[in-house]
């Protein structure tokens, strides 16, 4: 199986190829997916890449996520449901595993699912999407229970609501 390491503009590998799967550098950072055999524990294959080659495996990173200012995203299963926080590159949670699902930062700011408040978690219709800031900060529930909800990008987002 082909793996995937990081170049500079001589040529030069920055990082070996070890990682099946590997992402742009966003800021300082990269995620990308160490094989089993390089990370420490089946759970930690997650990980961050700096721009000097610094690997640091990150446990319960979620597999669709990218670093996008500093931050991605890490999720982890509660029964049936997702429980979804934000870890800085090194690892250390920065927003608590609350939410139901995520996006990418963009101007500190983020779109997540959050449970309405007085709802139990399961159904599509319990959640609406909040505005939140990169440090946890709720800024506004948007009003909207839906099904999907794009990266935060200048002052928009593409999002389906949850269908009537």
């Amino acid at each position: 199986m082909a793996k995937y390491g990081y170049i500079n503009t001589k040529g030069d590998f920055l990082v070996e190829p070890c990682f099946l799967k590997a992402d742009a550098f966003n800021g300082d950072y990269a995620r990308a997916d160490l094989t089993f055999r390089d990370a420490t524990s089946p759970d930690e294959t997650g990980c961050s890449v700096d721009r000097n080659g610094k690997v640091t495996p990150i446990k319960d990173l979620y597999p669709f996520t990218s670093f996008s200012e500093g931050l991605a995203a890490v999720s982890e299963r509660h029964g049936m449901a997702m429980k979804t926080g934000f870890v800085n590159a090194l690892g250390n949670v920065v927003i608590q595993r609350v939410f139901q699902d995520s996006n990418n930062f963009d101007a500190g700011r983020v779109i997540i699912s959050a449970l309405k408040p007085g709802h139990e978690s399961g159904r599509t219709s319990n959640y609406e999407f909040v505005l939140m800031d990169s440090r946890g900060l709720e800024l506004r529930r948007i009003g909207i229970t839906g099904t999907f909800a794009s990266d935060w990008s200048d002052g928009l987002a593409v999002c389906r609501p949850e269908f009537q």
